[in-house]
């Protein structure tokens, strides 16, 4: 199927234009009819349908006495004056404005002339006009009307009418920003592109376009590279890039020619792993590289030690990930040994409190055994009394053994926080809390620390009430008794 240049040629019969040129974003082209009688309405309105429906098209047709109409698309053909088709000769000129359909696609009507106002253009021109269509998109296709076409970039294709199998990735805007958080090129919002939209995935022998975009390509990857870069008065770049010593350098951009292993160092650090790692490591290298020579002429070596580096720098830091994560886990480990002795605590307390009772009672014991009246009247009113002042500072003792209890957890709590906020900046959240079993330390260590308080503390309190109790029931005078009839007598006076 011909292109609708082809078809204004076959119905116009017309083999050539007087004039035709193609821009991105205009077309004109200018054909002259020696007899105009055989131009219909019909004729003229089944061409401007043959566009597609995104572009505007005008057309200006003048006879040899000036006299002259225009149509377009969204003209009443009725209305106009078809008497200058009266088979005279007449001069149609076309005009057409090409627009970005909802899903970034632009026309080219003739690929050759699109190639040539490419080609004559200065490149910071061609950035200039493809930035403008890039704007906030993630891909743009070139729908081609005159041939069959197939080249692709990571977010430009260049295809034919028929042609639907293009796959473009999404990810470009997500890269421009990526690319301003590590490298400060001045002029970024001018030229609002990356290396990839002119780095061709698909291409082929003779693809016209190659050189321009990959002069454009290198350009932009020096760019990306350097941290600091600027276009200055559209005639040269300046650069700086800080490394093992501060560069400063300037590169006409007339002398801009590809250079792939400036492209592959672009790519590499910004595709994958840590892009500011990668960044630092690659300027560290082309700073004492480009000692003596420009950027523009690194060689394979560079790109080969910027990546030597690279895993020198990996495995240092695998050696320095070993070791935090080794202190992590010593920390850990004291921590939860400290949680151990906390658990057994007050039970400890219990247990040395009990002995304390029973050495006493023994002691009472013996000495009553050595005495006049062995095992007569143990517990007097003074034995009693001694015993509950022991319970009652038993009692005192359980009380300060669990408020320091409850302040060694929350301490523990606290070191346990503070030992995630130390290695927050070193390691991944996710994986802090992994190294450390934060969930483990919360749910088992915590967990059992204050049931076996609560046990404790249960069995203590018991433990002292049956004292209590057993003393009272045993006792010749024993305390309950001497405060009721304490309270009888205030009663009877």
């Amino acid at each position: 199927m011909g292109s609708v240049i082809d078809s204004i040629k076959e119905k116009l019969n017309t083999s050539s234009f007087i004039k035709y040129s193609e821009e991105v974003g205009i077309v004109d082209f200018v054909i002259e009819i020696a007899d105009s009688e055989c131009v219909t309405k019909e004729m003229i309105q089944e061409l401007l349908n043959g566009f597609p429906s995104r572009d505007y098209v005008e057309i200006t047709v003048v006879n040899d006495a000036d006299d002259g109409i225009q149509i377009s698309r969204d003209s009443n053909l009725d209305f106009r004056d078809w008497d200058i088709f009266n088979g005279d000769k007449v001069t149609m000129t076309w005009h057409i404005d090409k627009n970005i359909s909802e899903h970034n696609v632009v026309s080219i009507y003739c690929y050759d002339k699109f190639c040539d106002s490419i080609e004559s253009k200065e490149i910071l021109d061609v950035m200039l006009i493809f930035s403008h269509l890039l704007t906030e998109k993630e891909s743009l296709c070139f729908e081609v009307q005159d041939r069959d076409v197939h080249l692709v970039t990571k977010s430009i294709a260049f295809v034919g009418r028929e042609d639907r199998d293009v796959v473009i990735n999404d990810g470009r805007l997500e890269k421009l920003h990526l690319i301003r958080d590590n490298a400060n090129f001045r002029n970024g919002y001018i030229y609002s592109l990356l290396p990839g939209d002119f780095s061709f995935q698909i291409s082929g022998a003779r693809n016209r376009l190659a050189e321009c975009f990959s002069k454009i390509e290198t350009l932009l990857s020096i760019c990306y590279i350097a941290n600091d870069a600027e276009i200055v008065n559209a005639e040269r770049v300046k650069m700086k890039i800080s490394g093992q010593r501060n560069m400063s350098m300037e590169i006409k951009v007339q002398d801009i020619v590809q250079n792939r292993e400036i492209v592959k160092i672009y790519n590499w650090i910004y595709e994958g792993g840590n892009t500011t790692d990668k960044a630092i490591i690659a300027r560290n290298i082309i700073s004492l590289h480009c000692r003596y020579s420009n950027i523009i002429n690194l060689d394979g070596k560079t790109f080969s030690s910027i990546q030597s580096n690279f895993n020198l720098y990996q495995r240092d830091n695998v050696d320095r990930y070993l070791n935090l994560k080794n202190e992590v886990g010593k920390s850990v480990t004291e921590i939860i040994e400290r949680s151990n002795e906390l658990a057994f605590s007050i039970p400890h307390g219990m247990k040395n409190n009990i002995l304390a009772v029973f050495s006493f009672l023994f002691t009472v014991i013996l000495a009553n055994i050595v005495s006049d009246a062995p095992l007569d009247n143990i517990f007097t009113r003074d034995i009693t009394v001694i015993f509950e002042i022991i319970i009652f500072f038993s009692a005192l003792f359980l009380t300060f053994s669990v408020y320091e209890t409850n302040y060694k957890i929350k301490q523990m709590e606290m070191g346990f926080d503070k030992l995630k906020n130390n290695y927050k900046d070193v390691f991944d959240e996710e994986e802090l809390r992994d190294i450390i079993e934060e969930n483990s330390f919360k749910k088992d260590v915590i967990t059992k620390i204050k049931k076996q308080r609560n046990w404790a503390i249960a069995a203590w309190i018991i433990l002292l009430i049956i004292l209590l109790v057993v003393v009272e029931m045993i006792s010749v005078d024993s305390t309950t008794e001497w405060i009721v009839n304490l309270f009888v007598k205030l009663r009877e006076k």
